[in-house]
């Protein structure tokens, strides 16, 4: 969920560069009305975009929403929503048209989501695919410095994984672990998911990851674990990742601003600019061997 967030936070960020300048003055016509940026996702209960109207002119907009009209269309059933707006104000005075609609959009289909100028009928829309449910699991645990975690999926885009350590000092499991807290840290793999033929993959190095985890929990507890390797025993591990269309594929996988702001580097609006995603999170539960467990220097008690 925190991607989806840190996403549409983002993306309308690289909009607003398009569409606010201190120098108010002309510029080449686009030929296109609208730029589009969002996420269509199962995990939201409304779904949202922004959309800035494209004008000769770069101001920050007005207070009254534009005479646009955003609607979507499940293609899979036929069913059409007509979305509602509802305008913010940024610090710097920029005014957001935000479009939305209270629904979950549903695993496996594909939604067309379009804006028409009353005008004259001007129309940028984006066909927005959710994916099906996807499978993880471990390929290879016998290995801690690269633990082999399968996202399997057709047509799919794995996007921000990271390990979730569930840990607890070792020496807990000898005495009375109530006033022992279990901490849990988040380490990203950001930028090395690769393909494979079934779906993505990415590798934990649980040996580095011990190294990063031991010295934040010793901060957590106020006072040192004594012996480093052992010094921490693994709870849980767990893989998050947000699962998106293929098309939604930043390059080298990762969500860089200074890439991005570049209105064609990732879009897939036709007639307008900007990129409406399709996708989840997943947070999955992997347990890897006793023998990757304890060469990783945790101790082992599952």
């Amino acid at each position: 969920m925190r991607a989806l967030i840190v996403l549409l936070v983002l993306l309308p960020v690289s909009a607003g560069l398009l569409g606010c300048e201190e120098n108010l003055a002309p510029r080449e016509p686009f030929g296109r009305p609208f730029s589009l940026y969002g996420v269509l996702s199962p995990d939201l209960p409304i779904q949202s975009i922004r959309l800035y109207p494209l004008e000769d002119f770069i101001s920050l907009g007005s207070p009254k929403p534009p005479e646009v009209d955003v609607a979507s269309t499940d293609l899979h059933t036929g069913e059409r929503r007509t979305w509602r707006d509802t305008v913010l104000v940024d610090p710097n005075g920029q005014h957001e048209y935000i479009f939305w609609s209270p629904f979950r959009a549903e695993f496996g289909h594909t939604y067309r989501v379009e804006a028409v100028r009353r005008s004259d009928g001007a129309t940028s829309h984006a066909e927005v695919r959710i994916p099906p449910p996807v499978r993880v699991r471990l390929v290879d645990d016998r290995d801690a410095s690269a633990l082999q975690v399968l996202i399997e999926g057709e047509n799919i885009r794995a996007l921000k994984p990271e390990a979730e350590y569930a840990v607890r000092a070792a020496g807990a499991l000898e005495n009375d672990t109530s006033t022992v807290p279990i901490f849990h840290y988040v380490v990203s793999y950001e930028g090395r998911e690769r393909a494979v033929e079934q779906g993505w993959q990415v590798n934990f190095n649980m040996v580095v990851d011990f190294g990063k985890l031991v010295p934040l929990y010793s901060a957590d507890i106020g006072g040192p674990l004594g012996k480093f390797c052992e010094g921490l025993a693994l709870y849980g591990l767990e893989l998050h990742v947000l699962v998106g269309d293929a098309v939604w594929d930043p390059p080298g996988g990762v969500f860089d601003f200074d890439i991005l702001v570049h209105p064609q580097t990732l879009s897939n609006v036709e007639n307008g600019f900007g990129f409406i995603g399709g996708g989840y999170r997943v947070a999955e539960s992997v347990f890897p061997s006793r023998e990757a467990v304890e060469y990783a220097c945790f101790v082992y008690v599952w």
